[in-house]
């Protein structure tokens, strides 16, 4: 009989071990859901490097979208701006996440002049790192400063 009785209490760890890792492979599944947008309005981030210089505000709205915000000064100043939760597996213990949802930023700051667009700076901030490019720098001669 004590053959048989360890036998069960074996079995039964292995069954309690079996749920606990479905029930956190599937609270991870369920997590890993689309990146959501937490703040801000989203805007096609890949279409930034089909920017040029000079385009008018209509040009830039066709290929970007409306800003999130807009200056009334000189020099016009757009901004587009979202946050949004990473796409990623994030484990649970039930209905409570055992690490908190981290997230993204993308910023895309736009200068307009006399001639149109004058500067377009793409800014992403992600938790390992930030990256800043210039997809239309100012001519020479224009005046304009950087939104922030």
């Amino acid at each position: 009989m004590p053959l048989f009785a360890s036998w069960r209490v074996r079995q039964s760890g292995a069954a309690v071990a079996l749920v606990l890792v479905a029930g956190m492979t599937a609270g991870c599944s369920l997590a890993l859901m689309a990146p959501t947008v937490v703040e801000g309005r989203a805007f096609p981030v890949e279409h930034a490097t089909q920017l040029r210089a000079a385009m008018s505000e209509e040009e830039v709205e066709a290929v970007v979208g409306i800003p999130l915000r807009r200056s009334s000064g000189a020099p016009l100043m757009w901004r587009y701006e979202f946050t949004r939760r990473i796409r990623e597996c994030r484990l649970y213990v039930g209905p409570v996440p055992l690490q908190p949802a981290r997230t993204e930023r993308h910023v895309l700051d736009l200068t307009f002049g006399a001639t149109g667009l004058e500067r377009a700076i793409y800014t992403e901030v992600a938790p390992s790192r930030t990256s800043e490019q210039v997809v239309v720098r100012a001519s020479a001669g224009a005046g304009g400063t950087r939104p922030r």
